[in-house]
């Protein structure tokens, strides 16, 4: 199946798009779907959601989480080569098609 990611990414007032489009698969354990694919980083990345809440996780070195509720916003902390950086998600929008 394809995967098809798009998003807005805000620091401060510097905005950057993102749309990109991944061969992945598709699976459903419980209340829980799960798309799985590998990035350009040959990096394999899950996207674990249900109706409330999407988490992403990529397992990198170090392994990264971020997490989107629905409606609401999440803190989440990114390891960087410079210390753990935290950001607030925000999520606006997210289909399934």
């Amino acid at each position: 199946m394809k995967i098809r990611i798009k998003n807005q990414i805000q620091f401060d007032e510097q905005v950057e798009q993102i749309d990109q489009t991944y061969d992945g698969e598709w699976q459903k354990k419980g209340a829980y779907h799960y798309l799985r694919f590998e990035n350009e980083e040959n990096e394999n990345v899950v996207l674990k959601f249900q109706d409330e809440e999407l988490v992403m996780t990529r397992f990198s070195t170090p392994k990264s989480l971020m997490r989107f509720i629905k409606g609401g916003e999440a803190l989440i902390g990114i390891p960087t080569p410079v210390g753990i950086q935290q950001f607030i998600t925000k999520q606006v929008i997210t289909r399934l098609i």
